[in-house]
Formats: C-alpha cells, sequence, structure tokens
C-alpha cells in the first residue's frame, strides 16, 4: 500500500566542521590571553596590598587573600586549557 506523504532522507544533516569561523578563533585566543593576564595580575595585586600593608592584615581581607588565590589558581591552570580546547574545537 501507498502512503501520502513524502518521505525524507534522516542522514541529510549538516556537518559543521570543528573550529567555525576563521576570525572566530583569533578572537577568542585574543580575548582569553587578555582575561588571563587581568585576572593573574588583579588577584596578585589584592595578594601583594595585602601582605605589604600593616593596616590590611585582618580577618576579613585573608579571607579575600584566600579568594584571590583561588582565583590565581583557576586563572593558571583551569583557563588556558579553556582558551586551548575554544580556539581548536571551537562551538
Amino acid at each position: 500500500m501507498q502512503s501520502n506523504g513524502t518521505e525524507e532522507d534522516p542522514s541529510n544533516a549538516t556537518v559543521q566542521v570543528p573550529g567555525g569561523q576563521p576570525g572566530h578563533n583569533v578572537a577568542a585566543l585574543v580575548l582569553g590571553i587578555l582575561l588571563i593576564l587581568f585576572i593573574i595580575c588583579g588577584n596578585l595585586l589584592v595578594c601583594l596590598s595585602v601582605c605589604m600593608e600593616r593596616a590590611l592584615k585582618t580577618t576579613t581581607n585573608y579571607f579575600i587573600v584566600s579568594l584571590a588565590v583561588a582565583d590565581l589558581l583557576l586563572a593558571i591552570l583551569v583557563l588556558p586549557l579553556y582558551v586551548y580546547s575554544e580556539v581548536s574545537w571551537g562551538r
């Protein structure tokens, strides 16, 4: 028996090439590196200012320094890998 409709080929899909548009990789790389540098510089300034200035050595500021150290570790260990994966594989 014949059906009264059209059959679509389910394998007809658009395949995207990893990496996206050529300009996207360069922009992601530059923005990622700038972001990492700003994060490292800002958190180093927080740590150094609390360590150098006696008036800033309070319990609250030690908590802020611990957050800055955690953020530094993120910027040094995790974000470079994320930027690399974004530039290499794209989205």
